[in-house]
């Protein structure tokens, strides 16, 4: 499924979304998926990930280029897109470096340590541990499961989610460009 809008933007913008049919987990194995669908993105589109690295020397993306995936009662999915000069090439290339990526475990290991290092700063901020309590609860995790759970998940787990979430068949598209002057 494809969009494009004309709206009061200042440069173009891109977002492209993989619904994952996982939204029926709930407990562990929605803890594990999130898990491993945080690693995933973070492993193709953190600033440190080589994918990122390209698109930015090339001027299709910026800084608030960026990636996610929630997963709910009833929906998940990933996203990623911001600004650039060029929705479809930067679509074509997220594509093709989906397709190509090959995670080793030494980035497994940093994406890992990251995540546990931003689980830890969630609990100093109040909002953001209600929030999180809040949902875990409703989707059945234990929330102080998450550092167990997060070391758990191996390069086998991550590498299977790239290749049956983020694949052109669960894709909608969805650009904004600027409206003419």
């Amino acid at each position: 499924r494809r969009i494009s809008r004309r709206m009061e933007v200042s440069r173009p913008q891109l977002l492209m979304g993989f619904k994952d049919p996982a939204q029926a987990l709930r407990g562990p194995e929605m803890l594990d998926r999130r898990i491993a669908a945080g690693l995933c993105l973070a492993l193709l589109f953190d600033v440190s990930a080589s994918l990122h690295q390209s698109l930015y020397r090339t001027g299709l993306i910026d800084e608030d280029f960026s990636s996610g995936y929630l997963a709910e009662r009833g929906f998940a999915y990933a996203a990623v897109g911001g600004q650039t000069r060029d929705p479809k090439r930067l679509e074509r290339l997220i594509l093709d470096g989906i397709a190509r990526a090959r995670f080793r475990p030494e980035d497994l290991a940093r994406a890992k340590r990251k995540a546990l290092g931003h689980w830890i700063r969630m609990l100093d901020a109040p909002q953001a541990l209600a929030s999180a309590a809040l949902s875990s609860h409703f989707q059945g995790i234990r929330l102080e499961d998450y550092p167990e759970r997060l070391g758990a998940c191996g390069l086998a787990e991550v590498e299977a989610l790239r290749r049956r979430l983020l694949q052109p068949g669960r894709l909608a598209v969805s650009v904004l460009r600027p409206k003419a002057r």
